[in-house]
């Protein structure tokens, strides 16, 4: 799925399965109604995210979640992720049956690569967004109580103006939420936002026109895809102007291509600030900017506007220590390819930290409240004596990463609130809390994957009770990969050992 589990309350287990295998594996090994209703006995919700492939290899697992669904207000969220005409039609077949009356919030994603089907949904851009508009109609039918609709496309390469246009008609009349575009007798009069989502490689071009149609001004989208050229878009700010409701905005500096660089250095206007364009939204304040390596100069001629809230930067690492990075009071940076010395550079460059005489840190910013860190280079580690005392509130790190190395990591980050590592690594030594004592830290959220040793299920319970000793300011854990078979003991022994935890993922 492409929404984010971290968005979710803190009163839910979120109990997420991938691919239709793994439904039906879990579904005849313990049953998934029996799952959720241990989980509902133990005091946390359960929220399913479900992934249909196809019109064969999901009927099993379609059987569990109507089921799941059945059970009258366990399940909150549900996510279908389908692949060609026959999942999303089944999908939203199933949920019709089940009366998902208790859901509240709602992803309905579609595919835009080979599926069982032949990839079907490849070929036919139009169709996949008017399937997944029809889904949504049906969709919205079985689940009234729905307050939140996440809607993602697998459009390809660029989005007609036609079929936007019939796909923004189509959810309009489902989802708007002001007192003037309101139908008689819709039923997703109390939805409040809507996430609209193109995805797709090369990155997706939507059509000035079809901006121009997409006229959601009664809700609030918390994303709107806006792809722009490097050079700034030219035009895009009259484009994106037509979203007076706009809260959020995500601005993708593609890089140009090779045969369009002569028309790219005859763009006016916007090139010289790096396209500014949330100047012209008043209401904008969250900015995503996803840029390449050869778009940096674009980037740092960015003059973000004061109202600007949030800012969500993805970049290589090598476009990170020599871009100029603009802050906002809440900065996310996301870094790809890196080394781990570039990596650390990075951190101590946009945390206004100890300069190095590859990259001068910049004053900090005295709006800057919240910074955030992804490292999504499996090869670029971070030392905590490289980071100690940065202002960092979250961190994820993708590298492995021993268990010792995320206990010193939270010491060396005092304002840490939120860690991610993906691959955690045991120990060779025997861990001790009671020796090592407890950390000096508000880390509230923690998230250890364990992709490399999941066989070792008893250590890596000891290592996950490890951490959580020694950080009695956790209240969320998020495990991905822990092992089946001792699943439901372990969230057990977590909600009886530590009352304090106010949610548990496993997935």
């Amino acid at each position: 799925m492409n929404s984010n589990i971290g968005d979710l309350p803190d009163d839910i287990l979120v109990l997420v399965l991938g691919q239709a295998h793994d439904a039906e594996r879990l579904g005849a090994s313990l049953g998934l109604v029996a799952v959720c209703r241990r989980w509902r006995r133990v005091g946390l919700p359960v929220v399913y995210r479900w992934a249909q492939c196809g019109s064969g290899s999901g009927r099993a697992s379609s059987v569990e979640l109507a089921a799941a669904v059945g059970c009258a207000g366990l399940v909150r969220r549900v996510g279908v992720e389908a692949h060609g005409a026959a999942g999303l039609r089944a999908a939203a077949g199933t949920l019709g049956r089940a009366g998902a009356a208790g859901v509240a919030e709602l992803d309905l994603a579609g595919s835009d690569g080979a599926g069982p089907e032949g990839g079907d949904l490849a070929a036919a851009e139009e169709r996949d967004l008017l399937l997944l508009a029809r889904a949504a109609d049906l969709l919205a039918r079985a689940a009234p109580g729905v307050r939140r609709l996440r809607v993602g496309a697998g459009c390809g390469r660029r989005l007609g103006g036609r079929v936007a246009a019939a796909f923004a008609r189509r959810l309009q009349a489902l989802s708007c939420a002001g007192p003037i575009d309101v139908p008689a007798g819709c039923v997703f009069a109390q939805l409040r936002s809507a996430d609209l989502a193109c995805s797709g490689m090369p990155p997706p071009r939507i059509d000035p026109r079809a901006l121009r149609r997409l006229r959601l001004t009664g809700l609030r989208p918390a994303f709107a895809w806006a792809p722009f050229a490097a050079a700034g878009g030219g035009g895009g700010g009259d484009d994106v102007a037509e979203f007076p409701a706009l809260r959020s905005l995500v601005l993708e500096y593609a890089p140009a291509r090779k045969e369009d660089d002569d028309d790219d250095d005859d763009d006016d206007g916007s090139s010289d600030d790096g396209g500014p364009v949330a100047a012209l939204l008043p209401a904008v304040a969250h900015v995503r900017v996803r840029c390449a390596a050869d778009t940096c100069a674009a980037l740092g001629r960015a003059r973000l506007p004061a109202h600007v809230d949030t800012l969500d930067l993805q970049l290589s690492a090598a476009a990170a220590q020599r871009a100029a990075l603009p802050r906002a009071r809440r900065t996310a940076l996301s870094v790809g390819r890196g080394d781990a010395e570039a990596a650390e550079r990075v951190v101590q460059r946009i945390m206004g930290g100890r300069t190095t005489a590859a990259a001068a840190a910049p004053d900090p910013d005295p709006r800057a409240e919240e910074l955030k860190l992804a490292l999504a280079d499996p090869r670029a580690g971070v030392a905590p004596d490289a980071v100690r005392g940065a202002g960092l509130t979250h961190l994820a790190v993708a590298a492995p990463t021993s268990i010792g190395t995320v206990a010193a990591l939270i010491a060396a980050l005092p304002a840490l609130t939120s860690a991610c590592f993906t691959d955690a690594t045991l120990e060779a030594a025997p861990l001790d809390a009671a020796r090592d004592g407890p950390l000096a830290t508000r880390l509230a959220r923690l998230t250890l994957g364990f992709g490399r040793c999941r066989l070792l299920r008893a250590r890596i319970v000891d290592a996950a009770q490890y951490l959580m000793l020694r950080t009695p300011s956790l209240v969320r854990l998020t495990a991905p990969q822990v092992p089946r078979p001792p699943l439901e003991s372990f969230v057990r022994a977590l909600a009886a050992q530590y009352p304090h935890l106010a949610g548990i993922e496993l997935y």
